[in-house]
This record gives C-alpha cells, structure tokens and sequence, in this order.
C-alpha cells in the first residue's frame, strides 16, 4: 500500500470504492457501511495526515464527486437491492475541511 491507515482507527471492512477529491480521498466500504475522507501527506514515505469517518448506515457501492466537497454515495441494502442516493458534504460552509480526527 501507498500508505498504512491505523486499524485501530478504521477497523476491518473491505474497501468498495476510493475517489480522489482536490488533494483528498473519499473511500468507501461495504461492510463497514462508513465513509472515509482521508488526506495524505507529502512526506517519503506518505503518511496518512487526517481521516474524517462518516457513518453511511448502508453498504457503499460507489461515490461520484460533484465538486471539491461534495460527493454522491449509491447504496444498497443488505439483500443488495438498491438503496437511496445520498450526498455527503465533506466541508462546512465556509469551503474549509470539516475537523478532522487524526492519525
């Protein structure tokens, strides 16, 4: 891996899907039914510098961004029918990065 998030801090659910946002991550899990926004460092090696968890309460199929802090989530439910869309907004109103927990 490019970088190692602790697994104290996220846990063990797979990965359904990663979307690179303006120098961030959002990835998404099925199992773990959560969303990750994730910022990487510059370093060598790169090191995780933040990861903000948001709670989807349905398994993650995919994410499209519509901008610089917003995404559209498709979800599923657990017999794998389709779930509702949802947005997710990673910035408050002011454009500025919601606080983050840290690595």
């Amino acid at each position: 891996p490019v970088v190692a998030v602790p697994y104290a801090g996220v846990g063990s659910h797979g990965i359904g899907h990663v979307e690179p946002l303006v120098d961030t991550f959002l990835i998404a899990t099925l199992n773990g039914r959560r969303v990750y926004h994730v910022s990487v460092g510059d370093g060598d090696p790169p090191e995780v510098a933040f990861v903000d968890t948001f709670n989807a309460g349905l398994r993650v199929r995919s994410i499209a961004a519509l901008g610089p802090c917003d995404a559209l989530l498709t979800t599923e439910k657990q017999n794998g029918e389709r779930g509702p869309l949802a947005r997710l907004r990673v910035c408050n109103n002011d454009g500025f990065l919601r606080p983050a927990l840290a690595c």
